[in-house]
C-alpha cells in the first residue's frame, strides 16, 4: 500500500508545475546553446570573410605592382627595338658609312643582340589559386585581367623563342657561308655595307621585331593600363591613368594643357621633311608621350610633318588615354571632328603627358 502512494507522488512530481518549470529551463538552455553556436559561426564566418578579403586585396596589390613593372619594361623594350629600327632604316637606305661602323658598336652588333620580354605573373598566379574567394566587385575586371595574362604571356614567350631561334640560325648561316667569325674588322664592315644578304636579314629582323614584337608591346601597355585603371576605380582610387605611378621616366610630371585658343605662332607650319623616315641615331630622338583626351567628344591629331614613322594614332576617343612615340620637336595640331583647331603642341624632349581639355 505504501508503494502505491509513493508512485502517485512521483507522478504528481513529474506532471506537476515543477516538471513544466524544469522543462522550460531545459529548453531555454538548449536554445541559448544553439544561439551561442550560431553567433560563434557567424563571427567565425565574418572573420574568415575579412581574412579572405584582405588576402585578395593583397594579391591585387601585387598584381598592380606587377603591372607597373611590366609596363616600364615594355616601354624599355619598345625603346630598344625602336633604336634598332632607326639604325636598320639607315642601313637599308645606304646611309651608313665605314666611319660610322668604326665609331658605333650598335651598328656593328645590330643583329647580334635581342631583348626578351616576360610578364611578371606572381600576383596573377596567386589569384588563380583562390578564384572562389574573389569578391563580386571584381567580376567585371576578371575578363580583362585574364586576357592580359592568358593572352599576352604565352604570346611573348612564343615571340622570344622565335627571335632567339632566328638570331642563332642567322649567325650560324653567316659562319657557314661567309666565314664571318674569321673575318677582320674591315672585312666585316665590307660585309655589312655590300652584302645583300645582310640587308635582307636586317629587313626580316626588323619586320618581325616591329610588326610582331613592338606592336604587341603597345597593345599590352594599352590593356595593362586599362586593367590598372579599372582596379583603381573599383577600389576608389584616383583617376591617374597609370601615368604618374607607372612611368618612372616622368619625374616630375610634365603636363601640357590645351586651353582651346590657337597659340601664338600657330600658323608657322614646319617644312615637310625631305626624308621618308626620321633620321636619328639615338632612341632619345623619340619621345614617350601619353595623351589623355578630357573632352566630351573625340579629337584628332594632325602632324605638320606629313611623313615620318611617329607611332602616333590619328584619333583619340573621349576620356581615353593613348601612348605615342612621336619625334621630338615635331608640331601637332589638335582638331575636333569638324576639323576645328583647338590647339597645338611641340613634342617635348622629356617624356611627358599631354592633357587635352578646354
Amino acid at each position: 500500500m505504501l508503494r502505491f502512494f509513493v508512485k502517485i507522488e512521483r507522478l504528481k512530481f513529474f506532471f506537476g508545475n515543477r516538471f513544466r518549470k524544469y522543462l522550460f529551463y531545459a529548453v531555454g538552455e538548449i536554445v541559448l546553446v544553439v544561439i551561442g553556436i550560431l553567433i560563434a559561426l557567424a563571427v567565425n564566418n565574418r572573420n574568415s570573410k575579412i581574412i579572405n578579403e584582405r588576402k585578395i586585396e593583397g594579391i591585387f596589390k601585387e598584381i598592380k605592382i606587377n603591372l607597373i613593372h611590366d609596363i616600364k619594361e615594355a616601354e624599355r623594350t619598345i625603346a630598344y627595338y625602336n633604336k634598332k629600327d632607326s639604325l636598320i632604316q639607315l642601313v637599308m637606305n645606304n646611309r651608313v658609312t665605314k666611319e660610322m661602323y668604326e665609331e658605333n658598336y650598335d651598328l656593328v652588333f645590330l643583329l647580334y643582340y635581342y631583348r626578351s620580354y616576360k610578364l611578371s605573373d606572381s600576383g596573377y598566379n596567386l589569384l588563380s589559386e583562390d578564384l572562389d574567394l574573389i569578391p563580386e566587385k571584381y567580376n567585371r575586371l576578371m575578363p580583362f585581367l585574364q586576357n592580359v595574362y592568358k593572352g599576352f604571356s604565352p604570346l611573348f614567350i612564343s615571340i622570344n623563342e622565335y627571335l632567339i631561334d632566328y638570331t642563332f640560325r642567322m649567325l650560324e648561316r653567316w659562319a657557314l657561308q661567309y666565314k664571318y667569325y674569321t673575318l677582320s674588322d674591315d672585312e666585316k664592315i665590307t660585309f655589312f655595307m655590300n652584302e645583300d644578304s645582310f640587308k635582307n636579314d636586317a629587313m626580316l629582323w626588323r619586320r618581325y621585331t616591329q610588326d610582331s614584337f613592338v606592336r604587341n608591346l603597345h597593345n599590352y601597355i594599352y590593356d595593362a593600363m586599362m586593367v590598372f585603371n579599372l582596379l583603381e576605380e573599383i577600389n576608389g582610387g584616383p583617376d591617374i591613368d597609370i601615368i604618374q605611378s607607372s612611368n618612372e621616366n616622368i619625374q616630375p610630371l610634365d603636363t601640357i594643357y590645351l586651353k582651346g585658343e590657337v597659340p601664338e605662332g600657330f600658323t608657322d607650319i614646319q617644312p615637310e621633311a625631305k626624308e621618308s623616315y626620321p633620321v636619328h641615331k639615338k632612341v632619345d630622338d623619340l619621345s614617350n608621350l601619353y595623351i589623355k583626351n578630357n573632352l566630351k567628344e573625340d579629337c584628332y591629331l594632325s602632324n605638320t610633318v606629313k611623313k615620318g614613322n611617329n607611332f602616333v594614332p590619328d584619333e583619340i576617343a573621349s576620356k581615353a588615354t593613348i601612348y605615342a612615340r612621336p619625334v621630338i620637336g615635331q608640331k601637332y595640331h589638335v582638331l575636333t571632328k569638324d576639323e576645328k583647331i583647338i590647339g597645338s603642341f611641340i613634342v617635348p624632349k622629356s617624356n611627358s603627358v599631354l592633357i587635352i581639355q578646354n
